[in-house]
């Protein structure tokens, strides 16, 4: 089975349940795909994934992925639209007086769902470019 959707690089591809995978590509895309159907189920739209791996996570109904707005994205399997959104906090120097919070080279490098014996977690591990872990729990 061959799956065509993306319009650049796929960065990272994972089994979200035993008939399902997610796709992350550099188009700022996520794809939802059946194994045996050729075409996407989904696309989820939200976080900026042009050039960095940006981290992907799944815990069955939940899909998490970092951003290169250093910010952390969650996004439910049956909607398009983005969940939750959890910003990094931007590291300054006092050289940095004049640049603007949005304006920076951080992202989110890595996303994972605390593991548990029966799959289901409501804690996320997200790291940014900036060496900065944050353990955050979903309520």
């Amino acid at each position: 089975m061959v799956f065509k959707g993306h319009r650049k690089a796929v960065s990272y591809a994972k089994f979200v349940s035993g008939e399902e995978i997610v796709s992350a590509s550099t188009d700022s895309q996520l794809k939802l795909w059946n194994v045996g159907k050729p075409y996407c189920l989904r696309s989820f739209k939200g976080h900026i994934n042009e050039k960095n791996f940006v981290g992907l996570a799944s815990n069955g109904d939940y899909i998490a992925c970092g951003s290169e707005n250093n910010s952390l994205y969650l996004y439910y399997k049956g909607l398009s639209k983005t969940l939750l959104t959890f910003k990094f906090d931007t590291v300054k120097s006092v050289l940095d007086k004049d640049r603007k919070e949005d304006d920076t080279n951080e992202f989110v490098s890595a996303v994972c769902w605390r593991a548990l014996p029966d799959g289901e977690s409501n804690v996320l591990i997200a790291a940014n470019s900036q060496g900065t872990i944050k353990v955050l729990e979903l309520v």
